[in-house]
């Protein structure tokens, strides 16, 4: 696509030695003025919003993601990015820049998700420009990085765009951890190419809740669970969950979608395949290393939850 090219806003000034929160002392610090955004915006996007596989921004997205992240949490003239119900903002001096129309993308890298990788978070800012908040987990909690158009990446600075921003609301912040990170990120790809008794189904919308909401999903679960019901996290599907892939299996077409126990994902996850024309649950569930199979699953949707749950549990 064509790039529009700007002259660079006076707003935009380059000023004398001062501490910049991400450069430290005596580096140059660009000065953002919003006033000036909608002529440094008229660009139009490399990538549209609609060219990756992406749901709905919902209600469980905003619970595992939602809040303040910086890179000093404890410093208020710290660059912080904030992921709100209806929007994703950066802040920095009072000033913002705020993505409406967020929506989750959890296959946004296809088969090849990076380590520890969760979901992309995507938003438009005014004029059409692109700005996404990239979240991972480790040891340490969940943490964003920014990416966004060429010409707001290259307005925000290096310094802004290849930090680290880290959650700084809570408990949540020392108890997302790298557990959540494998079931999230590898949770949105395959993993490896369709088996042989599997292939793409295209056409329905790639999110988990497509499963885990879904009225007919919990009916027809409710009867099979069995001793699972006492797992909470198994009956509520509040941990973080993606959505995997359609799959036809022996002329069946299944949604399939990770689930994990909060806070302990490698260790207690499950993954299941929903087939809602032909009422069929299937899930394998690894509570401790302990599996169980649910639904009596046949032999080629039994691989097929084998080939799914290894390529988003142990990548």
């Amino acid at each position: 696509m064509r790039h529009v090219q700007t002259p660079r806003p006076r707003a935009w000034q380059r000023i004398g030695p001062q501490q910049d929160p991400l450069q430290g002392p005596h580096q140059t610090v660009t000065r953002l003025t919003l006033a000036c955004l909608p002529s440094l915006l008229i660009v139009s996007l490399a990538t549209p919003l609609a060219a990756h596989a992406q749901g709905r921004f919902d209600p469980a997205d905003v619970n595992n993601y939602g809040g303040s992240y910086s890179i000093a949490c404890k410093d208020p003239a710290a660059p912080r990015l904030h992921v709100k119900p209806d929007a994703l903002v950066f802040e920095q001096g009072g000033k913002t820049i705020t993505g409406r129309q967020v929506q989750a993308a959890y296959s946004f890298y296809g088969n090849s998700p990076p380590p520890n990788y969760q979901v992309v978070l995507m938003s438009e800012v005014k004029g059409g420009v692109q700005m996404m908040f990239i979240i991972f987990g480790d040891k340490q909690g969940q943490y964003i990085t920014l990416e966004a158009d060429p010409k707001l990446a290259q307005a925000l600075g290096a310094a802004r765009t290849k930090a680290k921003y880290r959650y700084c609301d809570g408990p949540r912040a020392n108890a997302a951890g790298a557990s959540a990170a494998p079931a999230a990120g590898a949770g949105a790809s395959t993993g490896k190419s369709a088996s042989p008794a599997a292939k793409s189904a295209p056409g329905q919308e790639q999110h988990p809740s497509v499963v885990f909401h879904n009225p007919r999903f919990k009916a027809i679960y409710s009867k099979i669970a069995g001793p699972l019901k006492r797992e909470v996290w198994l009956t509520t599907f509040e941990g973080p969950a993606s959505f995997n892939a359609n799959v036809v299996v022996d002329g069946a077409e299944f949604r399939v979608a990770t689930i994990c126990k909060p806070h302990d994902c490698y260790d207690h996850n499950a993954i299941f395949m929903f087939a809602e024309k032909q009422g069929l649950v299937y899930a394998k569930v690894n509570n401790n290393d302990k599996f169980t199979l649910v639904g009596a699953p046949p032999p080629a949707a039994m691989a097929e939850l084998d080939r799914q749950w290894k390529a988003s549990f142990r990548r």
